[in-house]
């Protein structure tokens, strides 16, 4: 029998590199191709008040999104990019982030946020680890590891909708903060 922990650790360095850094990773998506949705009033370019920061969706293939998240203060012009996948469960809207640069490994690391998106309005809630750490424990099927600090779910994209669909209307799973609500800034017309 194959021992297959080394390979998880490998798999969570790489997604360390991947992923917000704060926020948990997943080795699966949230999404698959009978939940997958796509609105298209989520296309264009979206700011933070007072923030420079911009995220900006364009189509992608296949019912995704491409998001690049730009800081435009930051002297080296770095871009975040991600593809984006949206999924609706429970009657709340997700968005499943995947990095394009999964480093070295290739592994992919998905990151969740629960989303509502109200006309040129867009509120998100990431995520919360501490509240994720204490129903992992509660709900069996939820596999994890812990590498470096960072938490890595390992459940499957089922198990994972399941879960999520038990707890979209938990804001203290998904903490709503009017900080990171984002408006769509309008395109300039040449």
């Amino acid at each position: 029998m194959r021992n297959f922990k080394p390979l998880a650790l490998l798999l969570a360095v790489g997604l360390i590199a991947t992923a917000c850094k704060e926020d948990p990773v997943s080795l699966y998506p949230l999404f698959d191709d009978q939940t997958q949705t796509f609105n298209p009033g989520l296309i264009g370019t979206w700011a933070k008040k007072g923030s420079d920061e911009t995220w900006e969706f364009t189509s992608g293939a296949k019912k995704t999104y491409r998001l690049t998240i730009t800081t435009h203060s930051n002297p080296s012009g770095e871009e975040l990019e991600f593809e984006a996948g949206l999924v609706e469960l429970a009657g709340k809207v997700f968005l499943d982030l995947r990095s394009y640069d999964t480093a070295p490994t290739d592994a992919p690391g998905h990151v969740f946020v629960r989303i509502d998106l109200d006309g040129d309005s867009l509120s998100i809630g990431f995520l919360d680890e501490k509240w994720l750490k204490e129903r992992l424990g509660r709900e069996s099927y939820m596999t994890h590891i812990e590498a470096n600090g960072k938490l890595v779910l390992t459940t499957p994209t089922r198990d994972l909708q399941y879960f999520f669909r038990n707890y979209a209307w938990d804001n203290a799973a998904f903490p709503p903060d009017d900080d990171e609500a984002l408006h769509r800034v309008p395109q300039e017309i040449h």
